[in-house]
């Protein structure tokens, strides 16, 4: 269930329609407008009913287990991702990424939403040492590009070594699918080659959504 709030103007209702969402395991995405002091005004002045503080939202979004969201897009892809991804056995991710500064980038959102990166086995990293470039180390998140030297390769094989790390919950793979840009086949050729060999949770991640394909 997916919530653009301006403001709720029936309070038990919506508690217990959360209670029953909870309940029955279906996942929330909600948008609450009017949190700053000026927008609570205009959607006070725009429903005629108060729109409530940001704590005592956020405080509620916690409790009953809501995705809170800041952005229609980002509204639009959570309900999309939990239309297709729903429940994930435990919070231990594995990322392979294409860019050492989208990788820390990476590293620095999933800490403010408590997610974290599974721990990678020696037997997993001596498998990765053996397709990636001298000099890239095998590590969770994965920066695998190097040079860029046989790119569909080097990603297939270790999509496959994150995926068959015991610890790794969820599947990550982040990059850049610009217009133009040789790179995006080779990516997606990569996920095509592997995606009947994956029992664990995937997920495609577009870093940039301007003319994205």
């Amino acid at each position: 269930m997916a919530c653009y709030l301006e403001t709720v103007r029936d309070p038990d209702g919506f508690i217990a329609a959360l209670e029953l969402a909870a309940e029955r395991q279906i996942p929330v995405v909600a948008l609450k407008v009017g949190l700053s002091e000026r927008g609570q005004a205009m959607t006070q002045a725009h429903t005629g009913a108060l729109a409530g503080g940001a704590e005592a939202y956020a405080a509620l979004f916690r409790r009953y287990g809501v995705s809170q969201v800041r952005s229609l897009d980002e509204l639009m892809d959570t309900a999309e991702l939990f239309s297709r991804v729903q429940r994930v056995p435990g919070r231990q991710m594995a990322a392979l990424m294409e860019s050492g500064g989208e990788r820390s980038l990476l590293v620095d959102l999933a800490e403010e939403v408590g997610l974290s990166f599974a721990t990678l086995s020696p037997e997993t990293k001596n498998r990765l040492s053996t397709v990636l470039e001298p000099g890239v180390t095998p590590d969770n998140p994965l920066d695998a590009f190097g040079t860029g030297y046989d790119v569909v390769g080097t990603y297939r094989e270790s999509l496959l070594a994150l995926h068959d790390e015991p610890n790794t919950d969820l599947l990550l793979l982040a990059m850049d699918l610009v217009p133009d840009s040789s790179l995006s086949p080779e990516y997606i050729e990569a996920v095509l080659s592997v995606l009947d060999q994956l029992s664990k949770p995937f997920i495609g991640l577009v870093n940039l959504t301007a003319g994205a394909g």
